[in-house]
């Protein structure tokens, strides 16, 4: 095949190629009133709050995650007196196995950084964290877990934004929390939902003209073939 054809013909596959169509959010933080929370998070009994979700069917990426956290005190925290402190934590990726509650979540398939806490730059109130999850690859129709675990030596504690108080704005997930302090060990899911936004994005591939995919067709298979009956005909000695 000649090279200006082998140009035309990749050229013409990649138009019809589109990388990363958008997906709909995972977004429980919609029917958040902005105001209530689940309490509290933080050292020593604490330290595991999350959110489970599922994904949809195809190559699914996940790009972002927000979720809303408020450090506290006095009734919000069990009565401490004044800020403690910044709560330092990590966030991390697994698949939910088992039943709830549940002595099991697999083993982490990602981590996406370490964060603190800031007193919302200062100013108090909730602070939208947004998460870069980097495009990791999920697997279709999977229930996974994304959590939250407080480093050891954080001084301080937080709230997390709480979605669909007595309505179960998502059904597919739901808060998911680990004390140690009860039943130590043990997760459980409820069906209540972190304030959160999912940002996903997935690879596809379509055919933007029919005309251009016959052509891509034809190139493929009939041209060489052609090609290959003409040489064998050039050399058969019989001719």
């Amino acid at each position: 095949m000649k090279p200006a054809l082998s140009n035309l013909l990749v050229s013409l596959v990649l138009s019809w190629i589109t990388n990363c169509s958008a997906l709909p959010l995972i977004d429980t933080a919609k029917s958040w009133n902005g105001s209530s929370f689940f309490d509290w998070f933080g050292v020593p009994d604490s330290r595991y709050f999350g959110q489970t979700f599922v994904t949809e069917g195809g190559a699914t990426k996940l790009d972002k995650v927000t979720v809303y956290i408020k450090d506290c005190w006095g009734f919000e925290c069990a009565d401490v007196p004044e800020p403690q402190g910044a709560i330092n934590f990590s966030v991390s990726l697994v698949p939910w196995v088992g039943g709830n509650p549940s002595n099991q979540i697999g083993t982490p398939i990602a981590s996406f950084g370490t964060f603190s806490t800031t007193n919302n730059s200062g100013a108090g109130g909730f602070e939208a964290f947004g998460i870069d999850a980097g495009g990791f690859l999920l697997e279709e129709l999977t229930k996974y877990l994304i959590y939250f675990e407080v480093e050891e030596g954080s001084l301080g504690r937080a709230v997390f934004g709480r979605a669909g108080v007595n309505v179960d704005s998502y059904t597919s997930g739901g808060f998911t929390y680990r004390n140690f302090g009860y039943s130590p060990g043990y997760w459980y899911e409820n069906t209540d939902d972190l304030a959160m936004r999912f940002e996903f994005s997935r690879l596809t591939a379509h055919i933007s003209e029919p005309n251009t995919a016959w052509l891509v067709l034809l190139s493929m298979t009939v041209i060489p073939l052609v090609q290959r009956v003409r040489y064998i005909a050039n050399c058969d000695p019989r001719q």
